[in-house]
């Protein structure tokens, strides 16, 4: 079974679709337009999007595609009108991977959600990521920089290792907690102090980030500083803070060396 997210204005069009894949024993998540769409996918991230793009708000959808696409690597159905061949090239330029054409036609739509779940299915683990100058090894356990092997800990470690094999997406904080941590019963704080250090030792700061990058209100990425430069989300898009922001400064704080989970005592002005 999976979990698509349509996002379709037209409330037939989404009753029918939505009879499609319940019929296919997918699991879907309704929205009514983009930033209820992007709402929902903050709370729970989908492995597939299906997103309606119509002639009439072509732009606004444009719009929404690309930041949807910027928040993460999951696959984007768009569906358009039939014989929009025009709207469909731009619908795949700004990032869609695949299209399905209204009125919708049941064994096609079943096809193209087939063969994006089966591009799903997960890879065996890499030995060895490369991001930029940063090499990461998850075998020996080791991670350069530069031909430098950085001294972490090893909740550090794993940090970075998870955030490199998610590289370039914007990975939340409860995602983070449960990775790494195995549950979100650890603080978000220590998960702030714990990519704080990751800055230290990467030579950088939350005030000018290179490869680690927190986006308010949604997460935090790994890539090579080049390609980390554009903001994810437009400023003037007002989406609901659900992921607590990271403190940017641990200056003073004591950490143990021997506890790797690094739980800190902070003290609050």
């Amino acid at each position: 079974m999976t979990h698509v997210m349509l996002i379709e204005p037209d409330t037939d069009a989404a009753v029918r679709m939505t009879g499609i894949l319940r019929t296919k024993n997918h699991h879907v998540t309704k929205a009514t337009d983009t930033a209820e769409g992007i709402s929902c996918l903050l709370r729970e991230v989908p492995e597939i999007v299906m997103l309606a793009v119509d002639a009439e708000d072509r732009d606004a959808r444009l719009v929404a595609l690309r930041m949807l696409r910027s928040l993460g690597d999951f696959p984007i159905i768009v569906t358009v009108p039939r014989g929009s061949d025009r709207l469909e090239a731009e619908a795949l330029r700004a990032g869609a991977d695949d299209v399905v054409h209204k009125p919708f036609v049941v064994s096609l739509v079943e096809a193209r959600l087939e063969a994006l779940a089966r591009r799903l299915l997960p890879a065996g683990p890499q030995q060895k990521i490369q991001v930029g100058e940063l090499l990461i090894d998850t075998q020996a356990h080791t991670a350069h920089l530069r031909g430098a092997l950085l001294k972490l800990r090893p909740k550090e470690f794993q940090l970075l290792a998870y955030l490199g094999s998610q590289r370039g997406r914007v990975v939340r904080k409860t995602e983070l907690l449960n990775e790494v941590w195995g549950g979100p019963s650890i603080c978000t704080k220590t998960l702030d102090v714990h990519l704080s250090q990751l800055r230290r030792q990467l030579g950088e700061h939350a005030s000018t980030p290179g490869y680690l990058r927190s986006i308010r209100g949604v997460g935090v990425k790994l890539d090579a500083p080049a390609e980390s430069a554009a903001p994810l989300v437009p400023d003037r898009i007002d989406i609901a803070e659900v992921i607590g922001e990271e403190t940017t400064s641990v200056g003073e704080v004591p950490l143990s060396r021997t506890d790797e989970d690094v739980t800190p005592v902070l003290a609050f002005r």
